[in-house]
């Protein structure tokens, strides 16, 4: 619980929670152990949903926009390739893809879950909305999965990580 490193890329990755039950998920899958599902997994995931649910904003479009946001370590770039803020990294964003399907997949494997324990019938409905008013992902100019969901930020390709990916292999 003591938070030593306070830096924003680091504290404002909305998308944890939804990481994390992904662990629980596939712990689940490897063992098929249901009382560990019903008893540790779903109970994660149903707190992670709750969370999402108040935490994500529609926007005027229908969909749900993520702020803040965070892809790890990386800062947008704008169309002609340079940064936002001239010489300035921007540790927060809005949109963040990796947070999209880290989320997407959460409400996803919470249903399955729920639909294998037989429990939470009445939730799976809202559940389903939550995951259709999530944005679907785009793909930039160079062919490549676009690292933030929204206009005007551009992906810096010389960037090393790869959690933009995470909708192709979490």
């Amino acid at each position: 619980g003591l938070l030593k490193v306070i830096s924003p890329h680091l504290i404002h990755m909305m998308g944890n929670n939804a990481w994390v039950a992904q662990h629980y998920w596939d712990y689940y899958t490897f063992t098929l152990d249901k009382k560990f599902l019903a008893e540790r997994a779903v109970p994660l995931m149903e707190e992670a949903a709750t969370f999402y649910e108040g935490f994500l904003i529609e926007n005027e479009d229908g969909f749900y926009d993520i702020t803040p946001s965070n892809s790890p370590e990386n800062s947008p770039l704008n169309a002609e390739g340079h940064r936002l803020i001239p010489n300035r990294h921007i540790d927060t964003h809005v949109n963040a893809t990796w947070e999209y399907a880290a989320i997407r997949e959460m409400f996803t494997n919470l249903i399955e879950a729920s639909n294998t324990l037989a429990i939470n019938q009445s939730k799976i409905a809202d559940w389903k909305k939550v995951i259709a008013k999530l944005r679907p992902y785009e793909i930039n100019a160079e062919g490549g999965v676009r690292e933030w969901l929204v206009d005007g930020f551009y992906d810096n390709p010389a960037h090393r990580h790869l959690t933009h990916m995470y909708p192709i292999m979490p």
